[in-house]
């Protein structure tokens, strides 16, 4: 029972952000969103919330949440850059686009941040990849696979799995 509320409680705040997203606000007083006790996003809920704004084809909206978080500061931004963030970024980005450009960008960013990807951020890029070797889109596939190779090997990189 105390389950079902929970899931009902993060549906509600996950349909709650979409309207503010949708309306202009961002997230600038939604206060479920940074609903920890130091004030840091919930990264759990960011994850659903991109996922959500994903099956809604909205990959912009899910861009937004992000650069909303960068404004609250560094550590709330340190604090989300996790695989599972990005991944859900990807996803959105990469189903609603298909483009390398913004995949590439997004990999970058891991890279400056110092994220390894998990095991669905790989499996998402390697998805990417062969659909850019399907296109012969070979310059994009190796940027993207250099990319990878790089957040793999890169030991400055922290590895979430080894955590």
């Amino acid at each position: 029972m105390e389950q079902e509320e929970s899931a009902d409680t993060q549906l509600s705040e996950i349909l709650s952000l979409h309207a503010y997203l949708t309306d202009k606000k961002l997230l600038g007083s939604l206060k479920e969103f940074f609903n920890r006790e130091d004030g840091m996003p919930n990264t759990r809920l960011l994850v659903e919330v991109i996922k959500c704004l994903g099956s809604l084809g909205d990959y912009l909206g899910a861009y937004a949440v992000i650069e909303q978080v960068k404004r609250r500061g560094l550590l709330s931004y340190l604090d989300i850059c996790t695989p599972q963030v990005f991944s859900a970024l990807i996803q959105t980005t990469w189903d609603s686009t298909h483009d390398p450009y913004r995949l590439c960008r997004i990999l970058e960013e891991m890279r400056e941040n110092g994220i390894c990807p998990d095991d669905d951020t790989e499996k998402l890029v390697q998805k990417a990849i062969k659909y850019l070797k399907d296109r012969h889109l070979t310059t994009f596939c190796d940027q993207v696979s250099d990319l990878l190779l790089q957040l793999k090997s890169d030991s400055s990189i922290l590895d979430y799995k080894s955590i």
